[in-house]
């Protein structure tokens, strides 16, 4: 009788403390359980989100570097160009001094000697204009071209002048549109000119001048 009082109360403590024992302790142990994998699932999430950041940050810092170097190189090559036609429009201003000083002293007869000066004037815009044509800079490349135009067309009549003169004026037929072949023009002009150039005043000849081809390695 003893014993089945025993196992009565047991069974009834078990009937009324499990749900309890439920409600306070596995209950909780599960929801936590549940939770932590949650958290642990948000956390490789977020792990990996972080991950595919980093790779996108480094690419981009890759490619501002690459973008940098060669800003770098493009700013360098810019920085010589303009040195050059610093250069260059200093020779121009000299060679102008000098053409004023020497054409106030030369008699107009000689005609041989203030050809070559203009020659040598005009190679000077030439070459301005050649750099020019590097920058892409098409409205100034004309308008030197013109002026080495203007400077030969006082003293045509010779052929390689002539020619030269032809030559710039295809090239500048080619501007804008097709600034490869206004180059090539060019050097073909400025190769024609740098042909025949003296360095004195020329000999007086009864034999016609001729034509002197074109070098091949001479440019601007």
């Amino acid at each position: 009788m003893f014993w089945l009082l025993v196992i009565a109360a047991i069974g009834v403590g078990a009937y009324y403390g499990w749900p309890v024992v439920q409600d306070r302790l596995l209950r909780p142990v599960e929801t936590n359980t549940a939770q932590v994998a949650e958290l642990t699932d948000r956390l490789a999430a977020i792990e990996e989100r972080l991950a595919q950041l980093e790779a996108r940050a480094a690419a981009t810092e890759a490619e501002v570097g690459a973008v940098e170097a060669a800003g770098e190189d493009t700013a360098g090559e810019v920085d010589a160009l303009a040195d050059r036609l610093a250069e260059l429009d200093r020779r121009i201003e000299a060679l102008e001094r000098t053409s004023e000083e020497l054409g106030a002293r030369v008699d107009q007869a000689d005609s041989g000697f203030a050809e070559e000066l203009a020659v040598l004037r005009a190679m000077e815009l030439m070459s301005r204009a050649r750099l020019f044509l590097y920058q892409a800079n098409y409205g100034l490349a004309e308008a030197d071209l013109r002026a080495a135009r203007a400077v030969l067309g006082e003293h045509t009549g010779t052929p390689r002048i002539d020619e030269a003169v032809t030559r710039i004026d295809l090239a500048l037929s080619a501007l804008p549109a097709r600034p490869v072949a206004a180059a090539d023009d060019l050097d073909i002009a400025w190769a024609l000119l740098l042909g025949d150039v003296a360095v004195a005043p020329p000999v007086a000849s009864t034999t016609p001048p001729t034509t002197t081809a074109p070098p091949t390695t001479a440019a601007p």
